[in-house]
């Protein structure tokens, strides 16, 4: 027959491998401490254990990037982490601007690349992201903020698919933004050159922002010389 002492002193080591768990069990709380009350410390070992691993699915589900899988009501974050990182976020980008006829990106270095990505794999990756459908295309670029190989190439594609352009340079627009037949616009947390590169968000402007957004674009377009190429 098992002895008190033998019995307290297997409790007392399963409780230390409790309390390094990071749960809270003492050897008070079992009542009586004999054996056939261990059955209450496991008891309590299992619902504790149970307790730990849904706290911890649940800190992860908080950290997973859900794009892909995501409706329309959840925060997308575009993950800028991985060899597919880029292709995937200009075809998700292309997604949301699937459609469109006339388009408005303002982006202050839209008209250049960063050197991991040559002029014709850019200018490639925004044929990709446009739309079929898209007729007319507003750029709002920075000053003194064009690659002369890039902006040559965007106009031999604007001209090859017929898209007509008007582009204007600007410091006054920071953010970046696309917007869709003036009805819907994301606000993009990165230029193109570096998107998927990058950590950022996509999120859609809610309607009294992009109102709000049109006519201040509004006003710069009475104010800046527009030019039929970039």
């Amino acid at each position: 027959m098992t002895s008190d002492d033998e019995i307290d002193a297997s409790l007392a080591a399963v409780l230390r491998k409790i309390r390094a768990l990071g749960l809270e069990l003492e050897l008070d709380h079992i009542p009586g401490r004999r054996s056939d009350n261990i059955a209450l410390l496991l008891a309590a070992l299992v619902i504790g254990i149970d307790d730990k691993i849904d706290k911890l699915i649940h800190r992860s589900a908080q950290n997973v990037c859900r794009w892909s899988e995501a409706d329309d009501s959840t925060v997308q974050l575009i993950t800028g982490l991985g060899i597919a990182a880029r292709p995937t976020a200009i075809h998700l980008l292309a997604q949301r601007i699937s459609g469109t006829r006339h388009l408005v990106i303002c982006d202050p270095y839209f008209l250049t690349s960063i050197k991991s990505h040559s002029p014709e794999n850019y200018v490639a990756a925004v044929d990709s992201v446009l739309p079929e459908t898209l007729k007319t295309l507003e750029i709002f670029s920075g000053k003194r903020k064009r690659q002369p190989a890039v902006a040559q190439k965007l106009n031999h594609l604007f001209k090859q698919r017929g898209i007509r352009v008007r582009s204007y340079k600007t410091d006054d627009i920071h953010d970046r933004v696309w917007i869709s037949d003036s009805d819907q616009a994301f606000s993009v947390g990165t230029s193109f050159s570096s998107l998927g590169g990058k950590c950022a968000f996509i999120l859609p402007l809610p309607r009294d922002d992009l109102r709000a957004f049109l006519t201040e674009i509004g006003v710069r377009k009475t104010e800046l010389p527009v030019s039929k190429s970039v």
